[in-house]
């Protein structure tokens, strides 16, 4: 299970980074666009609000039809190209979509990706494991926040968002390595289902 662990921290890490770029100057990109301080809390909103509602909606369908290794990786697709649609976005309006995108792929994902890092700790070690993937994302976080703000500061947005998809991709380039045969006792561990299509 240690290479499972390795893969599912890596895609997390990869895909928090590339999320976190965007956060601490998400205010100032949508004055960019043409909008206010409440466009960016519309646009937190919708993202926020509709990964909620999907998530309980579709975590159940996870549990009873979907493959989970599937979900994850079917999951960072969505959060890949939604972050590629950043680069076409022009309006409010054009943002509010992109949100909802978002939270449509981390819908998918989180649910199914927490199902499998759980089955996939050492026991003894959980709250270990846990500690080490919390720790990591606030890390990769920190990091990517002062990457994001210089890049966006020197380079400007768009460049900024060709580097947010370019790490989202590989977040879902390495998730893939969960559906190899190195990790086809998935399949069968502690009940996930071989259905569907989906993460």
């Amino acid at each position: 299970m240690r290479h499972v662990l390795f893969v599912l921290y890596t895609a997390s890490w990869l895909g928090w980074f590339s999320a976190a770029m965007l956060g601490p100057i998400y205010a100032i990109f949508v004055q960019r666009i043409g909008g206010d301080l409440l466009d960016a809390g519309i646009a937190w909103a919708i993202f926020s609000i509709v990964m909620g509602v999907l998530t309980l909606i579709i975590g159940r369908f996870e549990d009873k039809t979907f493959d989970r290794r599937k979900a994850v990786v079917f999951g960072y697709i969505v959060l890949t190209l939604a972050t590629v649609g950043y680069l076409f976005v022009r309006s409010p309006i054009q943002l509010f979509i992109a949100q909802a995108f978002l939270g449509l792929g981390a819908a998918i994902n989180y649910p199914a990706w927490d199902t499998l890092f759980s089955h996939a700790v050492t026991k003894d070690r959980e709250t270990t494991q846990w500690a080490a993937q919390e720790g990591g994302i606030q890390i990769v976080g920190g990091i990517a926040a002062l990457a994001g703000s210089y890049v966006a500061n020197k380079y400007g947005f768009p460049i900024l968002f060709i580097i947010m998809a370019c790490v989202q991709g590989l977040s879902m380039i390495v998730s893939l390595h969960l559906l190899t045969k190195h990790h086809a006792h998935l399949k069968k561990a502690k009940g996930i289902k071989q259905h569907g299509v989906h993460r």
